[in-house]
């Protein structure tokens, strides 16, 4: 291995699945990803690019299912990685108008949703059709009762 634990400077590594449960939007999310545990102090580390892919298939599953919650908005900003200024400029709004989506004052139109439907898909590698898009963005949004299963892999 070229790299070291952070926490114990330990260079011996084992490769887990790593098992967390999450609550977003208030649907519970169980997710297993790769990772490695130290040898000697037993840390165990997710690299980055699965954690960001964590989020990313997290924001998808909601986004194709019509939720457009403050939470579930500020979750799918954050998991495209943009600041609210630069999405409000990928979305043609004002930064003002994506902290009114964000604070529950208004919600979001339709064809704005499609829009960061599609954004969390490319980055995720996905190639939907734009019915499918236009569809989950006009879907009404309801929690499924039991968990759901995420399983993330990094880009490659």
């Amino acid at each position: 291995m070229d790299h070291s634990c952070w926490k114990c400077s330990g260079t011996v590594f084992e490769q887990v699945v790593d098992r967390d449960s999450r609550v977003v939007c208030g649907v519970t999310f169980h997710v297993a990803v790769a990772a490695e545990r130290c040898a000697k102090c037993g840390e165990i580390t997710i690299a980055g690019p699965l954690v960001q892919a964590e989020d990313l298939c997290i924001a998808h599953w909601l986004a194709t299912r019509g939720a457009r919650t403050p939470e579930a908005m500020k979750f799918m900003r954050k998991a495209i990685g943009m600041n609210s200024k630069a999405f409000a400029g990928a979305l043609h709004v004002s930064p003002e108008t994506v902290s009114r989506w964000e604070s529950g004052e208004i919600q979001p139109d339709a064809h704005r949703v499609a829009f960061a439907v599609g954004m969390v898909a490319e980055l995720l590698g996905l190639r939907p059709q734009m019915r499918d898009i236009l569809d989950a963005a006009h879907r009404e949004f309801v929690p499924p009762v039991a968990p759901v299963d995420i399983l993330p892999q990094a880009a490659s």
